[in-house]
């Protein structure tokens, strides 16, 4: 791509020019040169509550940086939200980086690739590889896990596996949408 900023639309249409590179490509999970792996935005004027407009930039590639490092960054940083790119003050308007939200690479997070995301974390001060993937103790734990990444936009997580046992099956505390609950096979 050999654009330079587009200036004066708003974040919506930023992301949708680079989802529409990106389907214009035709296949979602290769990585050529001409499609949108990213977009890069910041606020045209910051101090102007009304005025959403940005200067977009869409990127070919986030050179060495991965999708799990973009979400480790914002774990290990605690954001509640995005609130320094999407409202930021005028003397702070940083250019914020987002991910194309079709990036084959970003559809689905993998065991491994969660548990080792969460060990990245650094929660609450606890030492640098402190952070585990949930383990419930109780039915009340779990719905309430459940609950918070509900809240936080968070529709599917992984959970620690439980000890495997090859003689019988594991019941867990996690119920399905109909209260029954689940079990990790033997």
């Amino acid at each position: 791509m050999a654009f330079g900023p587009i200036l004066g639309i708003d974040l919506a249409a930023c992301g949708t020019l680079c989802e529409a590179l990106r389907r214009d490509n035709g296949d979602l999970s290769a990585s050529p040169a001409a499609e949108c792996a990213a977009f890069a935005f910041r606020r045209l004027d910051p101090a102007d509550d009304t005025d959403a407009s940005v200067e977009c930039h869409l990127l070919k590639s986030t050179g060495m940086c991965s999708p799990i490092d973009f979400a480790a960054t914002f774990f290990s940083r605690k954001y509640a939200s995005s609130d320094e790119c999407t409202n930021p003050s005028a003397h702070d308007n940083p250019l914020c980086v987002e991910l194309a939200a079709a990036r084959g690479d970003t559809r689905v997070m993998d065991y491994a690739t969660s548990a080792t995301l969460c060990k990245r974390g650094n929660p609450d001060g606890g030492p640098a590889n402190g952070g585990n993937l949930p383990t419930p103790r109780s039915a009340l734990e779990a719905m309430t896990m459940v609950g918070y990444a509900r809240q936080a936009g968070v529709y599917a997580f992984w959970a620690q596996k439980p000890p495997f046992s090859r003689t019988a099956r594991r019941n867990l505390h996690w119920a399905d949408a109909e209260g029954h609950a689940l079990h990790y096979p033997a």
